[in-house]
């Protein structure tokens, strides 16, 4: 029984240093067991001793490759620092931004409150004119009807 490895066209491509086309076509042609998985992702089951020919064809390894030198490194990691520090301040920069736009809409809102609440303290006051009237003018509805004001208006 051979031994397989069962790899993603993805996978596989990147270990046998082929094009993902050109794994496809030869799990066709060798005729490797296709599946997929519960991701949803197919798998083909690659024969372990075409993986271990691709490794010693290779060389040195594609990591071993893409792993720069020490200076690089150090010249990379300022580059990342000083990104970082640019994304901070325009990160602090938007949250000073925020701060002061709440705090602006906060002072608004106030002023509509007390505007709102000068409004009601007037339409209290209204009312309370209205029915002071409506308690001490009581008048029956056939004099109100024909526009008697006052008694002395009943008489003439």
């Amino acid at each position: 029984m051979v031994d397989i490895v069962w790899l993603t066209y993805r996978e596989a491509a990147e270990r046998l240093g082929m094009t993902l086309d050109s794994v496809r076509v030869k799990a066709r042609r060798s005729k490797w067991t296709i599946t997929t998985g519960n991701d949803g992702r197919h798998r083909v089951a690659v024969p372990v001793r075409l993986l271990d020919s691709a490794l010693e064809r290779s060389g040195a390894s594609a990591l071993e490759r893409s792993i720069p030198s020490a200076p690089e490194q150090s010249d990379l990691v300022a580059e990342l620092r000083r990104q970082l520090e640019q994304v901070e301040a325009r990160h602090d920069a938007e949250v000073r931004r925020l701060v002061d736009q709440v705090g602006r809409e906060r002072e608004l809102w106030l002023e509509r409150i007390d505007v709102a609440e000068l409004r009601a303290e007037r339409v209290e006051q209204r009312l309370d004119q209205v029915l002071d009237v409506l308690l001490t003018e009581r008048r029956p509805w056939w004099s109100r009807w024909l526009g008697v004001t006052t008694k002395s208006d009943l008489s003439r």
